[in-house]
């Protein structure tokens, strides 16, 4: 529990594990600090009634999570892994994968209230599941970009199988980005866009093999409504 600018280090193969706690955060809360996680891991958490699985970022936090650092196997009802409020998560050759968001958004990552994620150098979200909106990501008012990363293999229950934008959002996915095999029983499979947001990519990035499953579902790689979407010409969808 880190409030009011302090800065917490994991480090050497550390473990914050099998932990729970009754509302949110699970494994850790950050406030107004910074937490660096190196080369360590954060699993098996739980937040029984809340957000943040694994961490729940608050107003003004940043998150790295760099040298093969994981974020794994936590569960919450909503942002099973990571819960980005007014905040900033950089992923860098890490992992966030196999978290749950039982019934609520963003089985990977919950982003939120003008919050910043940055993907970047092999970081990868995968494998993750939520009951709602968001299987790998879920962004609200806030942005995403992705380069030389993947989110690959998750799924929603409704709509944005790997990535759901919502109110003003901007995903940007550029050079050697991929957002693959993912699923939502709602709509789009790979990305679903919504209330003024925006996706757009640069270089070589990979938006293929995903699927909306549902009956009425549309979008199998992209969906978008009353947003733009502008695809580079090294872009395959």
């Amino acid at each position: 529990y880190a409030l009011s600018f302090s800065t917490v280090h994991l480090q050497d193969s550390a473990s914050v594990s099998s932990n729970t706690a009754g509302y949110r955060a699970g494994g850790l809360f950050v406030q107004q600090s910074t937490l660096v996680v190196s080369g360590s891991i954060i699993n098996n958490n739980v937040a029984a009634t809340g957000s943040g699985g694994g961490v729940y970022a608050l107003l003004f936090s940043t998150v790295h999570l760099q040298d093969s650092a994981s974020v794994s196997g936590n569960t919450a009802k909503r942002a099973g892994g990571l819960s980005v409020e007014q905040s900033t998560l950089v992923v860098s050759s890490s992992i966030i994968n196999n978290n749950v968001a039982a019934t609520g958004n963003g089985g990977g990552v919950n982003a939120f209230l003008f919050s910043t994620v940055h993907l970047q150098d092999s970081a990868s979200v995968s494998g993750n599941t939520a009951g709602n909106h968001g299987g790998g990501l879920y962004v609200q008012q806030s942005t995403l970009t992705s380069s030389k990363s993947a989110i690959d293999d998750n799924t929603a229950g409704a709509d944005g199988g790997g990535v759901r934008a919502e109110i003003s959002s901007t995903v940007t996915l550029w050079d050697g980005a991929s957002v693959s095999r993912n699923t939502a029983r709602g709509n789009g499979g790979g990305l679903s866009l919504l209330t003024t947001s925006s996706l757009a990519t640069a270089g070589r990035v990979s938006v293929r093999d995903n699927a909306a499953t549902g009956s009425s579902s549309v979008g199998g790689g992209i969906a978008a409504s009353t947003s733009t979407v502008r695809l580079g010409s090294g872009s395959a969808a």
